[in-house]
């Protein structure tokens, strides 16, 4: 599926009526089922929604280029729906209807793992993530994600999965990632212990005067923030004595405001004075701008797209 317009596809724009894309949405040609339907979103024509709702059953398979330079094989119905949704091209009512079908009609489709990722927790769709999350034993990344959409939650019901899910070791960072956003979600007492085995084990390999390891102790002290209680503090600040053994360095800098931003984004009066302490080590700006702006301090990839 070519990333730019092509020849055939501006023909199309330009002279296809909405009754040949329709009926090319139909053809036995899944290149042209999924050029037509672009089609149709770029023209803005009204009937892209219904169409959308119609055709997602269409699991047939294209190449497309993703950012210029990743090729990925997708779901003409996955693609459809991108298509859609992109530059919000939904309304809130349309989401909500859309995700609603896929989950309940469709969950086969590749684009529900980031529907359940994002959305806010629905009794609705209870069964259905943690069947995924049990069920996906083979793929840390999906398990976790739907692992991580259990654990929006907080049932003490599933506290047991969940730690055994958690407590796996995980060579690949991003299912890694997945676990301290899941335990920020849910921080039950006996997911603290995962936090402080972790840190003990393996903070001194993530720091160093010239090397952070961002994500992982991004998501690591926001996990550890979530219990907003003095063992958390007392932990939080063990990180900041950790990193003051590369006094003034950017590395060093840059994880104090990691915790500096988890204590914010879970805020609680416990960390009120520390946070104190924490603003006399940044410039007046940084502060202000993080602490007193009212942002929304989540990383770009946190705020949901469902």
């Amino acid at each position: 599926l070519p990333s730019r317009d092509t020849v055939a596809r501006s023909f199309l724009t330009k002279h296809a009526t909405i009754q040949d894309l329709e009926q090319l949405m139909d053809c036995k040609y899944p290149m042209l089922r999924i050029i037509a339907y672009q089609t149709i979103v770029d023209r803005q024509e009204y009937e892209y929604f219904n169409l959308l709702l119609n055709h997602l059953s269409d699991t047939a398979r294209v190449k497309f280029w993703f950012d210029e330079d990743i090729l990925n094989n997708s779901q003409i119905s996955s693609l459809m729906i991108m298509k859609a949704n992109e530059d919000n091209g939904l309304s809130p009512i349309q989401k909500k209807q859309l995700i609603r079908t896929v989950l309940l009609q469709h969950p086969y489709l590749d684009i529900s793992n980031s529907m359940i990722r994002d959305i806010e927790p629905d009794e609705e769709f209870y069964e259905l993530i943690k069947n995924r999350a049990i069920s996906y034993t083979q793929d840390c990344n999906k398990q976790l994600i739907n692992s991580f959409a259990l654990s929006k939650f907080n049932k003490k019901e599933d506290v047991n999965f969940l730690n055994q899910v958690f407590s796996k070791k995980y060579e690949e960072r991003y299912c890694l990632i997945w676990v301290f956003k899941g335990i920020e979600q849910f921080p039950d007492d006996r997911f603290y212990k995962i936090l402080q085995d972790y840190y003990n084990e393996n903070y001194e390999d993530l720091v160093s005067e010239d090397y952070v390891d961002e994500d992982i102790i991004l998501y690591l002290t926001r996990a550890i923030a979530a219990y907003q209680n003095t063992e958390a503090l007392k932990l939080l600040q063990n990180i900041e004595k950790m990193n003051s053994q590369f006094g003034d360095s950017k590395a060093s800098v840059k994880n104090n405001k990691f915790i500096y931003k988890a204590m914010l984004i879970n805020y609680d009066t416990i960390y009120k004075e520390y946070l104190n302490k924490m603003e006399l080590q940044f410039d007046d700006f940084y502060s202000k701008y993080t602490r007193y702006s009212g942002k929304d301090l989540r990383e770009y990839n946190d705020k949901p797209k469902w």
